[in-house]
Formats: C-alpha cells, sequence, structure tokens
C-alpha cells in the first residue's frame, strides 16, 4: 500500500505570503515511513547536532546557510535512494488572483485550498491508477480549514479530489507524535517555499543563493519511478498556478 503525507508552507490569506504550497510526499510501501524518518533524524543530528524539526522550529545557520541544508539533503537522499522518493509541490502566487481572473480563488480561501489539493491529486492519481496501487492519505491534524471542508466543500466542487475519496478514502488527520513522518513533509514543504522566495529575490534568474538546496531538492520532483510491468514512469511533480505565468519561474522548474 503507498503513503501519502500532505503538509503546506505559506498561508491562505491574499494579505499574507505572496506565495501558497501544498506538498505531498509519496511513499510507495507505507512500511517505508518509519525507516525515511530514521535516517532524515540520523542526518539532521549529523548535520544540526538534533533530529529533525518542523520548517518553522529550525534555527539560525541551520535555516539560513544554504550549503548546511544541501549537505544535509545530500546524504539523507542518498541513504534512501532505493525507497524511490517522490513529491508533488504545488506553488500558488496568490499575488495574481484577482476577482476578474478567478472570482471564486478571490472570494473563498477553502477553494484556494482545495484548487492546489486538485492539482495535485488530478497528477498522483493518474500514477495510482497505473500502478493498481491502493493508498492511505495523512494530513497533519492541525490543518483545521481541509479538515473542515473537505467533505463538503471540496468533495462537492472538486472532482480530482471527490474522485480521489472515493477510490482510497479520507485522509486521516494525526499529529506529528502519531506520524513522525509529518514532521519531514512539513520541512521539505517550509524549505521548498525558502528556495522559491531565494528565486524570486534574485529575480528570478539562476543562479540564485539557494540553488545548491534546490538542486538537490527537487530530485524529489522528477525521479523515474518504476511500474509493476518494468517500464519506468517519469514523475513530474513540480505545478504552477497560474499556469499562463509558468514560463517566467521555468528556470526554478526545470529538472536537471
Amino acid at each position: 500500500m503507498a503513503l501519502l503525507i500532505s503538509d503546506e508552507s505559506g498561508d491562505l490569506g491574499l494579505k499574507g505570503s505572496r506565495y501558497y504550497i501544498v506538498l505531498t510526499l509519496l511513499l510507495l510501501r507505507d512500511e517505508d515511513a518509519q525507516r525515511v524518518m530514521g535516517v532524515a533524524n540520523s542526518s539532521a543530528c549529523r548535520h544540526f547536532g538534533h533530529p529533525l524539526r518542523k520548517w518553522n522550529s529550525m534555527k539560525g545557520r541551520d535555516k539560513k546557510d544554504p550549503q548546511r541544508l544541501a549537505t544535509f539533503l545530500a546524504d539523507f537522499l542518498s541513504r534512501v535512494k532505493d525507497i524511490h522518493l517522490c513529491a508533488t509541490a504545488v506553488i500558488m502566487d496568490k499575488g495574481l488572483i484577482t476577482p476578474q481572473r478567478s472570482p471564486k480563488l478571490y472570494d473563498d480561501a477553502s477553494y484556494r485550498m482545495g484548487w492546489c489539493y486538485g492539482l495535485a491529486f488530478k497528477r498522483i492519481g493518474r500514477f495510482l491508477a497505473r500502478t493498481r496501487l491502493s493508498a492511505r492519505w495523512i494530513v497533519d491534524d492541525n490543518s483545521e480549514p481541509l479538515k473542515r471542508n473537505l467533505q463538503t466543500y471540496l468533495t462537492e466542487k472538486l472532482p480530482e479530489i471527490s474522485g480521489f475519496l472515493r477510490r482510497y478514502g479520507s485522509p486521516e488527520f494525526c499529529s506529528s507524535k502519531e506520524q513522525p513522518i509529518l514532521i519531514l513533509v512539513d520541512f521539505l514543504a517550509g524549505l521548498t517555499g525558502r528556495c522559491f522566495d531565494s528565486f524570486k529575490q534574485a529575480g528570478m534568474v539562476v543562479p540564485f543563493p539557494f540553488q545548491p538546496v534546490w538542486e538537490r531538492l527537487k530530485s524529489i520532483f522528477c525521479p523515474t519511478l518504476p511500474l509493476p510491468t518494468g517500464q519506468p514512469w517519469q514523475w513530474d511533480g513540480l505545478l504552477y498556478w497560474p499556469i499562463e505565468h509558468r514560463d517566467k519561474v521555468q528556470a526554478f522548474l526545470n529538472c536537471p
């Protein structure tokens, strides 16, 4: 059984952070979660001096030093490469939401959240259908807007979500004590947001200060996954909204 773990970076308000990111990590076998988190903690102790923490709980150089973060990622990812980690990240530029362009997205924060989850699960659902994998979906239990709206607003208005729920069931809302892998997903979501901020602050050109980190991190968004048939599946997990502005951030989204 596959395991999906979702978390977010940024806020849903139009006057808060400009970018809202939904990141979902996919493990092809749910039993790998314990090993992945164990390796993440081991690598974090080696490079940060403590087990891995959620992104907002990271301090000082551990959060601000691109080289230290890149070294941590290189160590961690090299030790779990046989697990085929993959993820989707939906980056929404809320600064481009206007009443004229997208009245529903402009008026309703829960619709913004649902839109991002819908984009992610449309892509994830195709892969699960092709591989015929069953799946569990876990979400941090502090995601109150998702918990509040999932069964009503999202399932009624977003077919990508409602179709997924019919096939695989509703998410399990858990604490990071119950599911420590949520700490890793929170960290990855926050780090993705930090890399994108660095790219934007540099004028949307490369190189940018956090590029060494991003070069390591984006490998989980475009791995080659094995299908049961033996054929490869080229995962493409980076999505940007609005799609018509994707070319402006293509230098960031391009996989190596």
